[in-house]
């Protein structure tokens, strides 16, 4: 809990802000998306099966230079915050990749969160993702709060989780 506590201290109109100390689109809108599982292309893994949870999305490729240097950090976030609460999903979403070169980038970093093989790009274009990586928050109900373009840090995706499981007041 106290790593918890040290970790968390495109289609539609976007708005550019600073959040946690990056500048992030705020955003307000639902996509649908699914597509196969990288692990098990007969698995079909959809945006609604995360539902009730702060899903954190990051759409990356094994062959983008910041993707593999960002891995590492986002691996360790999911653990910490894996075992510290079951209201935050991470869902990995490969493109213009081949599934073994995906599958590789996973085993080389030790990835344990799901991941869609987005091979027609159509997963990408509805979270807005005009490039890799871009990283996103979705509210409970499945609302695309965030995104991030760019690498990005663990202590970022762990506030930005955090900020969207527990929004700020508004006055």
């Amino acid at each position: 809990m106290a790593a918890m506590a040290a970790l968390l201290a495109g289609c539609a109109a976007a708005s550019a802000n600073t959040v946690c100390g990056r500048v992030v689109d705020e955003l307000g809108f639902t996509p649908e998306f699914s597509g196969p599982s990288l692990t098990n292309p007969e698995e079909e893994i959809s945006v609604e099966d995360f539902r009730g949870r702060v899903l954190v999305v990051n759409v990356w490729g094994s062959w983008c230079g910041p993707c593999r240097k960002e891995q590492p950090e986002l691996q360790s976030t999911w653990e910490t915050l894996s075992a510290a609460t079951t209201e935050i999903a991470f869902l990995g979403v490969d493109v213009r990749d081949n599934r073994a070169a995906g599958l590789a980038f996973r085993e080389e970093f030790g990835v344990t969160y799901p991941s869609i093989f987005d091979e027609d790009n159509s997963v990408a274009a509805a979270l807005g993702a005009s490039a890799v990586p871009m990283t996103a928050a979705l509210d409970r109900d499945g609302v695309l709060v965030y995104r991030a373009v760019g690498q990005v840090t663990g202590s970022f995706v762990g506030c930005l989780a955090d900020r969207v499981l527990h929004p700020p007041e508004e006055s």
